[in-house]
């Protein structure tokens, strides 16, 4: 793993400059909130404000997966990230000029998601094209870690100048980023994709020709489902850590803020492990459930080193999984199909997300956080089962 960045120059350069993106992206999902709530103090704003950004993945995502198989994703992504910034600049600017900034806000959401889903399945169609497939499970090691260390520095960055500059100003900080990972991405060297049939087909038959070849892989299908069905569980852990670590309340918000820092540190060690230990073996999606659902238990037991040390269990186990579905999803997808099959899953990704926020919300509301962890736990036990059950078609 660490001779993949010391003899691969572009791929050093491209996750550098992801190491930016992913600290502008963990910083702006804390000030975009906090904005909101600076100017309203409605947590439903909040949502509805996250809502309009997660609609063009819905829309947009698949038709952009196919336009990126035919076009020149890097040029996609950087015109993405810019356009991501000068947006931004836009809230700032009204904001200077005295003028309504939560209605400046709400009009970007819309066209910020949609540049947000175009650098996003650009992004990760760009991977398997800097690296050879046997390097694979390293490359996604790399992209994975710096993404979850993200989230441990993104937050602190967020804080630090939102406290200096201000909640409002501290968006200039998040489009500087964006527009330097732009300007980075400029000299990382990465090949364009040939699309063969691009002079007779059309968007809606590239789209089908991608999700065609998507389930008709029995392996991409079983990883897919499995991965799928823990993003049910899994992708709502943050909001019942915020909740556990909290006590319910703002006065624990360190205490939470500790528990999610675990959590993303567990990521980063899940992640870089499976990177440099390269397995394949169907038996490992099953033991990483299997660590996700003891860490879930000892969350459940509650008190603040359990929860810390529950929470980073559960990271890793997420983490080292991540990297397992997404090597094995690059080295199965043609890389003329790579946009078109990402798209796809990222649809099935969000459409995991939602479902597990709104179950685990109401699950915290209604039991509290001791029996919501113990209920993640025993359906990440019931999710190892179904992953082993799983095994000979993730073993091919």
């Amino acid at each position: 793993m660490f001779q993949l960045i010391k003899r691969n120059a572009r791929f050093r350069l491209f996750v550098l400059a992801q190491c930016v993106l992913n600290v502008a992206e963990a910083a702006s999902n804390v000030i975009i909130p906090l904005v909101v709530l600076d100017l309203t103090g409605s947590a439903a704003l909040v949502s509805f404000v996250v809502v309009l950004e997660m609609v063009p993945y819905f829309v947009f995502h698949l038709p952009f997966g196919a336009l990126l198989d035919r076009r020149d994703r890097k040029r996609a992504m950087i015109l993405a990230d810019l356009g991501r910034a000068l947006l931004l600049l836009l809230v700032v600017g009204v904001h200077v000029l005295d003028g309504p900034v939560l209605i400046a806000l709400l009009a970007v959401a819309v066209p910020f998601g949609t540049l947000s889903s175009i650098s996003d399945a650009a992004r990760s169609a760009i991977v398997p094209q800097l690296v050879g497939k046997p390097e694979l499970e390293g490359a996604y090691g790399w992209t994975e870690a710096t993404e979850s260390a993200a989230w441990i520095a993104g937050p602190a960055v967020a804080g630090l100048t939102v406290a200096t500059v201000g909640v409002v100003e501290a968006l200039s900080l998040v489009s500087a980023f964006l527009a330097l990972f732009a300007l980075a991405i400029l000299f990382v060297r990465i090949d364009t994709i040939v699309h063969a049939s691009s002079c007779r087909s059309t968007l809606v038959l590239d789209i089908r020709e991608g999700l065609t070849f998507f389930w008709r892989h029995a392996r991409l299908r079983t990883m897919q489902l499995v991965w799928t069905a823990y993003g049910t569980v899994g992708y709502g852990v943050v909001l019942g850590l915020v909740y556990v670590g909290s006590g319910g309340n703002a006065s624990g918000a360190l205490a939470a803020s500790f528990a999610v820092s675990s959590y993303a540190a567990g990521s980063v060690l899940g992640t870089f492990c499976a990177g440099c230990l390269k397995v394949r073996s169907g038996n490992i999606p099953a033991c990483c459930l299997v660590a996700f659902a003891a860490g879930a238990i000892l969350v459940s037991k509650g008190g603040v080193y359990l929860v810390m040390s529950g929470a980073f269990l559960i990271g890793a186990g997420e983490g080292f999984l991540l990297v397992l579905y997404l090597s094995a999803r690059a080295s199965h997808t043609p890389a003329e199909l790579m946009a078109r099959v990402v798209s796809a899953s990222a649809l099935l990704d969000k459409g995991a997300g939602m479902l597990a926020a709104a179950w685990i919300g109401f699950s915290l509301s209604l039991a509290g956080g001791s029996a919501t962890f113990l209920l993640i736990a025993g359906l990440g036990v019931a999710l190892a089962i179904l992953a082993a059950t799983r095994r000979t078609r993730l073993e091919r």
